[in-house]
């Protein structure tokens, strides 16, 4: 199939979606957003085409728009961990730590295995004054991924 034809497939969603994930990770920030918004257009229920989106906002400095989708996210699948995550790591980013810890403890409540998630929340616990609490999630990250040597970097 050529490049001129790689939408017409009877998987057209998944077409757009790998080709903003490729433009997503060059950096393309523009054009990744343009096709998740064709992407939306044709399934609005796309979760991973609206966590993404709402990545590529939340990278260009609009948050607000970013917690907007992720709402909507939460509200086709309430049970999402990466939506529940998505959502604490831009609070964070808007310097909400505090409100961010409900986001990353349904995040983990809902998939206990993920390190990024208690990483994540080791940060914005240790935003909020709360190292003791922090070192443990930073303890439990590196008990799921005992490779991963930059996640040494938080317990000095």
């Amino acid at each position: 199939m050529g490049a001129s034809n790689i939408f017409s497939s009877p998987n057209q969603a998944d077409n757009l979606l790998n080709a903003g994930i490729a433009l997503h990770r060059d950096g393309n920030l523009f054009a990744a957003k343009s096709i998740y918004e064709r992407l939306l257009g044709i399934d609005d229920e796309n979760i991973a085409a609206i966590q993404l989106l709402a990545l590529v906002y939340s990278s260009r400095g609009e948050p607000d728009n970013a917690l907007k989708l992720i709402g909507h996210a939460l509200k086709i699948d309430p049970s999402n961990a990466a939506s529940h995550h998505l959502k604490g790591i831009v609070m964070v980013a808007l310097e909400r730590a505090s409100e961010s810890l409900s986001s990353y403890d349904q995040a983990i409540s809902l998939k206990s295995d993920d390190p990024k998630f208690y990483k994540d929340r080791g940060v914005a616990r240790y935003e909020c004054g709360l190292a003791h609490q922090a070192m443990s999630d930073f303890e439990k990250a590196i008990e799921l991924t005992p490779t991963d040597s930059s996640l040494f970097t938080y317990i000095g």
